[in-house]
């Protein structure tokens, strides 16, 4: 019995493939698949679940959106297109005079064809199901404009086998784009949606997963904090102190208080502290400004101090009042938003100090004890309860295994994941097989050590 051997007489080439880190070559590894048990969808891994821009939107620099796009088949299938679209929207509306008001925005829009039946070529090939595709180069154009290997003329593919096939992407976002944002009156939203064209009769595979984008305060700005003292009706003078500039819903913020009185006799009987969020809506030039308190707290007393035992109560100069409070903040599952600034909304909040002041008795005068309140409304940052340190810390170099293409770990790990044979050509093509300057690849001296975050940092 004589047994025939089928090959294709597609021409190989080899593919560009960008840095990938140690750890997401281990991920790539294929596991043993049940293929009875695989459902046809499409499925979407970020690397990233939240992007985080660090400074406001003129002097951050932006980051990388970056997954893979996953289309898992039951059987073997023929798909005529697949694509991705990136695409974020702002909108606003409300109803004033009877009239409805709203305006909707487009702010970003980025499509990736992974597979197009129009660019197919006249060589139908099977695309094997654990066969790692490659990212272009992070901050190429081509990574721009969507372009990849899975749309060229040589290698497209229409048939593709059952089991699991991974699309890598990835887009840099400027710092400029606006975070997101779900108020009463207005919404900023960004959303990927992947759609699989198959045979004409099928309906489409489709997915649609939003994608957060948040902004936080660099480090050296935010441990600045904020602190401030001034003088009051030549009654008394006070300081506020505050460790941070920023902080995320669920928090406490830490709140030392000092007044020093400048006359006898004079009292602190109790503070208030409330958190004063004002929403300002923008459509069609028109705007609309909502506020309202979103926490408060509040002290009946006030911790009194003396600089030096004196007999006499009240001696100016030696009594002062000081008190140190954590007041906490609503959680994320509350209706209170974080602080953001967007073309269309901008959430600010304040938090607003009441000083209940006892000012002394007029001898001359019956029943003259005066009753003041000292009013001081200071702004700060309230972030999303998911800016926590260790969500948003930067990995320090250790911690990033990264290696570019042509390093001999990258091509050991390589032949693990796609085969010796797969392997050895990338190894050819890093060599000299293949034009070096189509591989947008950098080579590094591995032995430098990279600069310290310290002094790699810009003052502002």
């Amino acid at each position: 019995m004589s047994h025939s051997t089928a090959s294709s007489s597609t021409e190989t080439i080899p593919q560009i493939v960008s840095p990938i880190t140690a750890h997401q070559l281990n991920n790539a590894i294929p596991q043993k698949l049940k293929f009875n048990k695989i459902r046809t969808c499409l499925e979407l891994k970020l690397v990233e679940p939240v992007i985080f821009f660090r400074g406001k939107p003129e002097e951050a620099v932006g980051c990388v959106l970056r997954g893979d796009l996953i289309l898992n088949l039951a059987k073997d299938t023929n798909i005529r297109k697949l694509e991705m679209k990136f695409v974020g929207k702002t909108k606003t509306h409300w109803r004033e005079d009877k009239k409805s008001i709203s305006e909707e925005r487009e702010i970003i829009s980025h499509t990736w064809e992974f597979i197009n039946s129009s660019k197919k070529s006249n060589h139908n090939n099977t695309i094997n199901p654990f066969r790692i595709k490659s990212l272009t180069n992070k901050f190429s154009n081509s990574s721009l404009n969507s372009s990849s290997t899975y749309n060229s003329s040589s290698s497209y593919k229409t048939s593709l086998s059952s089991g699991s096939h991974t699309y890598p992407f990835e887009l840099f976002l400027p710092g400029s784009l606006p975070e997101s944002a779900k108020t009463e009156l207005g919404t900023v939203t960004y959303y990927l949606k992947a759609k699989a064209y198959r045979s004409r009769l099928s309906p489409k595979i489709r997915l649609s997963q939003e994608v957060e984008i948040l902004r936080t305060l660099p480090d050296h700005i935010n441990s600045q904090g904020i602190g401030f003292s001034r003088e009051f009706d030549n009654l008394l003078s006070y300081e506020i102190n505050i460790p941070k500039k920023a902080y995320p819903l669920g928090q406490k913020i830490p709140i030392d208080m000092k007044i020093s009185p400048y006359i006898k006799k004079l009292k602190v009987t109790g503070v208030r502290i409330q958190v004063i969020e004002k929403t300002t809506y923008t459509s069609c030039g028109q705007k609309v400004t909502d506020s309202r308190e979103v926490a408060r707290q509040n002290l009946e007393t006030f911790g009194k101090s003396r600089l030096m035992d004196d007999e006499e109560d009240g001696d100016i100069g030696n009594v002062f009042y000081q008190q140190a409070m954590d007041l906490t903040l609503p959680k994320c599952l509350r209706p209170v938003h974080y602080s953001c600034t967007t073309p269309l909304i901008s959430v600010a909040h304040d938090l607003k100090f009441s000083f209940l002041i006892s000012l002394p008795r007029d001898p001359n005068v019956q029943n003259s004890i005066k009753h003041a309140e000292l009013k001081i409304s200071v702004p700060i940052t309230i972030l999303s309860c998911k800016a926590i340190e260790d969500y948003v810390t930067l990995p320090s170099y250790e911690d990033d295994s990264f290696y570019c293409p042509c390093h001999p770990e990258y091509l050991r790990m390589a032949r693990l994941v796609l085969g010796e044979s797969d392997g050895n050509r990338l190894e050819t093509c890093y060599n000299g097989g293949y034009n070096h300057h189509k591989l947008n690849v950098q080579r590094y001296n591995y032995n430098r050590a990279p600069p310290s975050y310290e002094d790699s940092v810009v003052e502002i």
